[in-house]
């Protein structure tokens, strides 16, 4: 029997949350989504890497963050970036993280845990998430990383579960069966979300596969050998 993975802890108590809105091109709930899942099932669309569901559109999907392609400046033109175009959604457990680590972010990060007036989501500020920062190369970069680094703690104690895991679609299927996909021509409109044409991460073809650029991401997601034995389903697929 190959290898079994499991979602992390944090991760699934993420996506189990009664109390998240969800930042739409990241977790999916609903109907629509048993639909959407049943369907690829059906053309074999979905495949099992050990006991988690994956698309397969996983395997042919170009990824890298490119913070200097997203930063804000003169011929920008239609290029969106998911600090500014998506909505993150925080769970309680994630509100309290962060406000526990509210003055290391000060100090640190440089800017103020700000939550929108709802207060279930992160801020934007000048039409970009509170926590963006440009740096001396004119590129973003997120903030709380910087702060999680400099604390030594895993980056999701500090950081969303939502920016971590972007451009990737997690769905519940039932209480032990986790789908994941990305966000990708098929499903953004069922997402509400931008088209993957228009995130300079997602639309150059010469950017490495997401399975090997995410993979430190996937192996913290799933468990160590996640992103290995992704690579290993994709080369069969082929």
């Amino acid at each position: 029997m190959g290898d079994r993975f499991r979602l992390h802890p944090l991760a699934r108590a993420w996506l189990d949350a009664e109390d998240l809105d969800r930042m739409p091109a990241v977790a999916a709930t609903g109907s629509s989504w048993d639909a959407f899942v049943v369907d690829k099932m059906c053309l074999d669309g979905v495949v099992d890497v050990g006991g988690v569901m994956v698309d397969r559109a996983l395997f042919a999907q170009r990824w890298a963050c490119v913070p200097d392609r997203c930063a804000p400046r003169p011929g920008r033109g239609r290029w969106r970036s998911c600090c500014a175009d998506a909505v993150v959604g925080l769970t309680a457990a994630e509100k309290e993280r962060l406000a526990r680590h509210g003055a290391a972010v000060e100090r640190i990060g440089g800017c103020r845990v700000q939550l929108d007036a709802s207060g279930a989501f992160v801020a934007q500020v000048e039409d970009r998430c509170a926590f963006a920062r440009i740096d001396g190369a004119g590129a973003i970069r997120c903030a709380l990383r910087r702060v999680a680094a400099d604390l030594h703690l895993d980056r999701s104690l500090l950081q969303p579960i939502a920016c971590r895991v972007f451009p990737l679609v997690l769905f519940a299927l039932g209480p032990e069966t986790v789908v994941v996909t990305v966000l990708n021509r098929r499903n953004h409109r069922r997402l509400g979300a931008c088209a993957p044409t228009r995130y300079p991460c997602l639309a150059d073809a010469t950017l490495p596969l997401l399975c090997e650029a995410m993979a430190a991401d996937l192996d913290w997601l799933f468990g160590a050998g996640f992103a290995a034995a992704l690579r290993r389903r994709a080369r069969r697929s082929r």
